[in-house]
């Protein structure tokens, strides 16, 4: 087997890979760091194999082994993998200090930055860190900034939040809708794949808030990445 590949949630994996697509093979699997031979032995298995009952937030490793007949193919690993965390509904993040909060993610090498006070912003709420983007440049296009994954989604949760755009120079003026939007966009599948949820057009001077219905994922699990779409200006 080769080119291993592992999709994950909370508490399983898939693990697909390159090779004979028969049932010959055998899998090792335990946490980061466990020695060949101690782990949890699963024979018979076959491509699109799922692993259960993993612990979320855990790093683990995997080996994979073909049965040729008699003999065995060289063993494929080890691969490792991050489970992904899921807090319950109703959840709120007030970013409390300046680090990457515990399951976020930034989602390009241009990064989101946190402060208490990014440029002439003031926080919403005193004591409170802001999640602020610069964009300057087209090759800020498309940063991204996932949330930690939440759910099962309740009937009448809403994702709501505080935000604020200004030009980055004194005086500091509002931003147009020339100068780009932010796109909330939502995943049902631990952020494999996104669909646009709405899109916010810079404009408004000063604090805004946004809120909008999840009632099409109750009973989902969600995560949400706000994306940064560039157009002019600084």
């Amino acid at each position: 087997p080769s080119a291993l590949n592992v999709n994950k949630t909370n508490n399983s994996a898939t693990l697909t890979w390159d090779g004979y697509t028969g049932s010959a093979y055998s899998i090792e699997y335990g946490p980061t760091g466990f020695a060949p031979g101690t782990g949890i032995v699963v024979n018979g298995v076959s491509n699109n194999h799922i692993i259960t009952g993993l612990s979320q937030g855990t790093t683990y490793q995997v080996y994979v082994v073909n049965s040729c007949g008699t003999s065995l193919s060289p063993k494929v690993g080890p691969y490792a993998f991050t489970t992904e965390i899921v807090v319950p509904s109703p959840w709120y993040e007030g970013f409390a200090t300046t680090s990457l909060p515990l399951g976020w993610a930034q989602n390009t090498s241009s990064t989101f930055g946190f402060s208490a006070t990014p440029w002439n912003f003031q926080p919403f709420s005193p004591g409170h860190i802001c999640t602020y983007k610069e964009l300057y440049t087209g090759s800020h296009n498309l940063s991204g900034l996932s949330t930690i994954n939440v759910g099962p989604i309740l009937a009448g949760d809403q994702l709501s939040f505080n935000y604020a755009s200004s030009m980055y120079y004194a005086p500091y003026g509002p931003t147009s809708s020339e100068n780009g939007s932010v796109s909330i966009m939502i995943s049902t599948n631990f952020g494999e794949t996104y669909s646009n949820l709405a899109t916010i057009e810079f404009g408004a001077e000063g604090w805004q808030t946004f809120q909008q219905s999840l009632a099409p994922y109750v009973g989902q699990i969600v995560r949400v990445k706000f994306v940064t779409n560039w157009l002019s200006e600084d």
